[in-house]
């Protein structure tokens, strides 16, 4: 079976409309790739690359990134691109012989060096500019094109040659942008804000739907039906080497208005920083502001349908880390008082820290930061700083930001939720471990080893979707040391409260069901406002039950959970600026350093290497199916073979088998005004990135996944019994699941009266249904 039945480098919790899914964007093929070799017309028709490369393609990078230890030789092109693709793999995609004359001529298909990569793109200027900084101070000094052979820091005025001072770079967006809008078909991509379908009226299921982002006006317009668009911001720093010194400092963006899927695979690269510290955000922070409010007041200029429009692109949000938010905000760490940086929470100082207790005598009265006083305070402790006063932090600033200055962003209301780091891997992580050291067993005599082992056993019964690619029973919980988010996220979730369930008291239990519960319903693809209420009113108490652990317990990533709510009602649900999309991202970074020398170029080289192909793998028109084919292969992709496209985003996958229809699905059909005589019977199916399978197909496959339960937008649980395709008296063709419906169970007193996503289900023969694709909502875990 050369289908591919977990596609996903990130998994995707069910019942969300995430765009940590990664695999939506994937050409399914309908026709395998050819046994003998032919790729098709050449990957770019609209520039052919069979004249000679630009020079200035070439100049960009020895003008301004030669910086020092940097070098632009031109052996580096083949070693940036070849570790990319693969020499031989290269060497099969790329040439292509001539039909008229295959001893002496070949043809190229595909570009295999930097500069004709550059031309292949139409892009002879990349826009990359290296800023130079002082190592002493950390003050901008200005463009490397500019200097000299040395730079004179303007604070300090120390001297230093060029070629070993320290820089940055910035990656330009308008750029990006203009190439990105040029793409074939891109339109009807970037008008899914007004095009997608809206399942509840009041409900909230985008980031369109929060109250921030419908107040937005540009030139007095709002952005619903413009052609203006929105971005959001991120930072953070890690390891460009995985064990190295260096380390790096991405600015990332993402544009809201494209579809979820597309969200994740089309990241805009801003600026980067690569040292052994970490830069001074003010001075790494100017030019990125300077470059965004020009796209925000001037726009880019693109053919929309043929029509020439201005899109001006503003950047209303960021979501960073805690760490981050006070490094970009100029604010103190969570280690001081006034560290949150959404109110004007006090802190109650522990041994030498800062602890953040929900409830305490000591502590004075708090209320949310506004974007007003947030500025006011900046200034005012940048005066006092200028004016030598040891006491110059006000209410936790410490000085001005840049991001001060970005327009149509506010710093209160735009700092939005980190879901990562806040709930999965400090709640979540903390909590667990609150409950495997120190509380005690409802078995005294149970020893850690066992209760770990017992814990193991029951998640290797858990069986979950092929959507997520970790699966509990793998992700041993005396291995969790070496989960990451997507574990602790799942364990939170689906796992928690069930595998600890008898093993400690049932209030213990209850508490980390209030966690799992209200994390859920602000991560919902359909968040309605009485679900916010009940979340915020959850992680209150949840947050009150918490301070019995000790003041010493009561972490500052745990208080921003009081936030949580309010940032959902702006912008919608946690997952649509969620920090899950940007870490994958630095990883994928990390990547692309193969050495400590020239990091940062390799870096800005490959990424937009890497981006371009993966855009034109997953929305250019213009690139054949087989060059797209042969890419996927080469650059490890997913692919699915064998499957037939029925609609947006709907596959059926394997053979097909040709039968009548039975009694029970006539009766069925009848209702839904249908009356077909045959079907066409499949194992498989692929609903918008999702993979479905019979019950029979999963008796048949042993595996560590169960595709064969759907979870409707009419709140039913079934089993799928068969998938069907059948013609309609109007002569389209028809598709959807025959399901049995499953009951679930509601006692007057459940084990998890807190968490309501998980529920007892008895697998019975119910009613059959019959269940078009766009009435599913989500897979099951069982």
């Amino acid at each position: 079976d050369n289908e591919v039945q977990n596609p996903q480098d990130l998994d995707v919790a069910p019942g969300l409309h995430q765009p940590q899914n990664l695999d939506e964007h994937n050409n399914i093929l309908e026709n395998p790739h050819d046994a003998d070799g032919a790729h098709g017309p050449p990957l770019f028709d609209r520039n052919p690359i069979g004249q000679e490369p630009d020079s200035d393609a070439d100049s960009i990078w020895s003008d301004e990134l030669n910086a020092g230890q940097l070098s632009d030789d031109s052996d580096d092109e083949d070693e940036l691109y070849n570790p990319l693709l693969g020499d031989q793999d290269m060497a099969d995609l790329l040439i292509q012989p001539n039909e008229n004359n295959a001893d002496s001529d070949h043809q190229k298909f595909f570009p295999t060096s930097k500069k004709e990569l550059w031309k292949v793109l139409g892009r002879s200027d990349a826009g990359i500019v290296a800023h130079m900084y002082c190592d002493i101070c950390q003050s901008y000094v200005g463009k490397k094109k500019e200097m000299g052979e040395f730079i004179v820091c303007p604070q300090c005025n120390t001297r230093k040659a060029v070629n070993k001072a320290s820089y940055f770079v910035t990656l330009s967006l308008e750029k990006q942008l203009e190439y990105f809008f040029s793409i074939p078909g891109i339109a009807e991509h970037l008008a899914y804000r007004e095009n997608r379908l809206k399942h509840t009226q009041e409900a909230i299921e985008d980031i369109y739907d929060g109250s921030e982002y419908r107040s937005i006006e540009v030139d007095g317009m709002k952005l619903i039906n413009s052609n203006n668009f929105t971005m959001t911001l991120n930072l953070d720093g890690c390891k460009a080497k995985k064990g190295g010194k260096l380390t790096m400092m991405p600015v990332f963006l993402k544009l809201n208005e494209l579809p979820p899927n597309l969200q994740q695979k089309c990241m805009f690269l801003a600026a980067i920083h690569v040292d052994k510290k970490e830069p001074n955000m003010v001075t790494y922070l100017h030019p990125v502001v300077k470059m965004l409010n020009k796209l925000a007041r001037e726009g880019v200029t693109w053919s929309k349908n043929n029509e020439e429009v201005v899109s001006k692109i503003i950047v209303p949000t960021f979501c960073v880390d805690g760490k981050a938010c006070a490094q970009v905000l100029n604010m103190v760490q969570h280690v001081s008082h006034f560290g949150c940086p959404c109110c004007t929470y006090y802190g109650i100082s522990v041994n030498t820290t800062m602890r953040y207790p929900f409830q305490h005598p000591d502590l004075p009265p708090y209320a949310p930061r506004t974007n007003a006083t947030m500025k006011q305070q900046m200034i005012e402790a940048e005066d006092l700083k200028t004016a030598g006063r040891a006491d110059f932090i006000v209410q936790g600033h410490k000085g001005i930001t840049p991001l001060m200055d970005l327009d149509y962003l506010d710093l209160a209301k735009g700092n939005c939720a980190d879901d990562l780091h806040y709930i999965y891997e400090c709640g979540a992580l903390q909590h667990t471990e609150i409950f495997l050291k120190e509380l005690p067993r409802l078995d005294n005599d149970m020893s850690e080893k066992a209760l770990l082992e017992t814990i193991d056993l029951r998640m290797r019964a858990i069986k979950t979707p092929s959507c997520i690619a970790r699966k509990p029973g793998s992700c041993q919980i005396k291995n969790r040391k070496q989960w990451h988010g997507n574990e602790w996220r799942n364990w939170l979730w689906y796992c928690s409260v069930i595998c600890l369930h008898g093993l400690f008291s049932s209030a213990q239990i209850h508490h980390l069901e209030i966690l799992s519960y209200a994390s859920y319903l602000l991560s919902q693809d359909i968040i309605l406002p009485a679900h916010i209420d009940r979340a915020e009113e959850l992680l209150r108490e949840y947050l009150s039950l918490y301070d019995n652990f000790g003041l010493e317990k009561t972490r500052r990533n745990l208080h921003d959970l009081l936030h949580a709510s309010d940032c959902v009602r702006r912008w919608g649900a946690l997952w649509c600026y969620s920090t899950f999309n940007f870490e994958s991202w630095n990883h994928c970074l990390m990547q692309l350093v193969s050495s400590p020398k020239g990091a940062l170029l390799q870096i800005v080289t490959r990424h937009l290497i890497k981006l371009n192909l993966d855009v034109a793998i997953s929305i250019d028109e213009q690139v054949s199916p087989d060059v797209k084919d042969e890419l996927l292969k080469i650059l490890k992709k997913p692919r699915h073979v064998r499957a037939r496209q029925l609609g947006e985003h709907i596959y059926v996958m394997g053979p097909s088998t040709s039968r009548p229809v039975t009694h029970a699905e006539n009766e069925v059909l009848n209702r839904e005004t249908f009356q077909p005589q045959q079907l066409n019977s499949y194992k498989k199916m692929l609903i918008r990135s999702t993979v479905y399978t019979t019950s029979s197909y999963q008796q048949d496959h042993e595996s560590k996944s169960d595709d064969s339960s759907v979870y409707t937008f009419t709140n039913i649980v079934c089993t799928i019994q068969d998938i069907v395709t059948f013609m309609s008296e109007d002569g389209s063709e028809v598709c959807g699941l025959f399901a049995l419906q499953n009951t679930v169970k509601r006692p007057k007193r459940p084990l998890f009266p807190y968490a309501e996503h998980i529920c007892e289900v008895e697998m019975d023969n119910g009613d059959l249904l019959f269940i078009r694709p766009e009435d599913k909502r989500s897979p099951v875990l069982k």
